[in-house]
């Protein structure tokens, strides 16, 4: 448990730029997320085909980065929460890319789960802060190699979630 001097200390602008990020890009995924998972007309899309094994990946997909999200909202277990958006939203990217095979002309659909991919990775690296569940019990970082592990962990859960509903090598 930590100290009470910890919390007496003056919060920085590391912390709130952290809870800032945290919180920015949990909300975003959450709210994503949950309308993928209950509107009939989005979930198709992320899915290989209009079928039911598809249907599936795609909730099972949003469902992962929404409670990536939550679990970034709170700072809860904050590397695992990172670690599920890094790969969901590796995957999303790699996916809008496939459709149009044109880096700059795939738009949003490959820049922003870019970003939220990155802000992950910055999340996972530079660990919650102190305004967080994490940081109330003393892990305002992580060590190095829970961090260095679950970012390769993000990079090859998007690899094995294309292989699984693709099919296919995502680097053709």
């Amino acid at each position: 448990m930590p100290s009470a001097k910890q919390y007496s200390d003056p919060l920085t602008r590391n912390d709130i730029g952290l809870l800032i990020l945290r919180v920015a890009v949990g909300v975003t995924l959450c709210w994503s997320g949950l309308n993928v998972v209950f509107a009939s007309e989005q979930f198709v899309q992320l899915g290989s085909t209009a079928s039911a094994s598809a249907d599936l990946a795609a909730r099972v997909l949003a469902a992962t980065y929404s409670i990536g999200g939550a679990l970034l909202i709170a700072g809860l277990l904050t590397p695992l929460g990172g670690c599920a958006v890094l790969g969901s939203m590796l995957y999303s990217a790699v996916l809008g890319y496939s459709v149009r095979s044109d880096l700059f002309q795939s738009g949003t659909e490959v820049q922003f789960p870019l970003v939220l991919a990155a802000a992950a990775t910055a999340v996972i690296l530079m660990g919650p802060g102190r305004i967080s569940v994490d940081g109330r019990f003393g892990r305002e970082q992580w060590p190095n190699a829970v961090s260095s592990v679950l970012v390769v962990a993000g990079f090859g859960a998007a690899i094995a979630a294309w292989v699984l509903i693709k099919g296919t090598n995502p680097f053709p």
